[in-house]
């Protein structure tokens, strides 16, 4: 006998995007629930292979959107140490001109999120 166990994702894996699928995926379906749950994953399935849930905002870009003005002696630190966490493989030693090049990006992307 098939359980619940046997569908392939847990509501906290899924992204937005993916719950919105599985949730729509799941409510059309007409038959008993688990295989509605069954075809749910496959809908997710197809949502992930597309990868359009992994882009990931830079972390100057983010900064701006928290319209918090960050003088650059503030921001040169915490600009290095999040980079390296946003790339955490291979990542490069940024040099003072890559952080000023990410500031001036901060400040020109700022009104964007006003």
């Amino acid at each position: 006998m098939s359980s619940p166990s046997d569908t392939l994702f847990r509501w906290y894996q899924l992204t937005e995007r993916e719950r919105l699928v599985w949730a729509s995926a799941f409510s059309q379906f007409v038959g008993a629930p688990l295989d509605a749950a069954r075809a749910a994953d496959a809908k997710v399935v197809a949502v992930k292979g597309l990868d359009i849930d992994q882009y990931t905002m830079s972390p100057e870009h983010e900064l701006a959107k928290s319209n918090l003005e960050v003088p650059f002696e503030a921001f040169a630190p915490w600009y290095r140490v999040a980079y390296r966490i946003s790339h955490r493989l291979g990542c490069q030693p940024l040099t003072d001109e890559d952080v000023a090049r990410a500031y001036d990006a901060y400040q020109r992307s700022r009104c964007d999120f006003y």
